[in-house]
């Protein structure tokens, strides 16, 4: 029997209600596609870039727990607010083989 995919979601929201409507949303899409779910990270809007606690802990899990395929974010702005950034976060996770997938958006929507 094949092993299921797994999944960390990662959230940005600004209050607790848009929190809970993102988790509710990334947990139905990764659901669908029937990914388990191992963490949920949550950070809030408007943090910059080195002050995201929430994403290193994120890139650090995937990084340690080397059976991760996938971070499910609501939507590109919960990874980066520029594609600058959203590259590198990208790159860095695809170095530990984890691709990233939106509920809300494609990535060629993003770029």
């Amino acid at each position: 029997m094949e092993s299921k995919q797994t999944c960390v979601i990662l959230l940005r929201a600004s209050s607790k209600k848009a929190f809970a409507r993102q988790e509710e949303a990334c947990r139905v899409f990764a659901n669908e596609r029937e990914l388990e779910v191992r963490e949920v990270f949550r950070e809030r809007e408007k943090l910059q870039f080195k002050r995201r606690k929430a994403l290193r802990w994120m890139s650090t899990y995937c990084r340690v727990n080397k059976d991760i395929d996938f971070v499910v974010a609501y939507k590109a702005r919960s990874i980066s607010l520029n594609n600058s950034e959203l590259f590198l976060i990208t790159r860095l996770l695809k170095k530990h083989k984890v691709d990233i997938l939106f509920v809300k958006e494609t990535p060629q929507s993003k770029f």
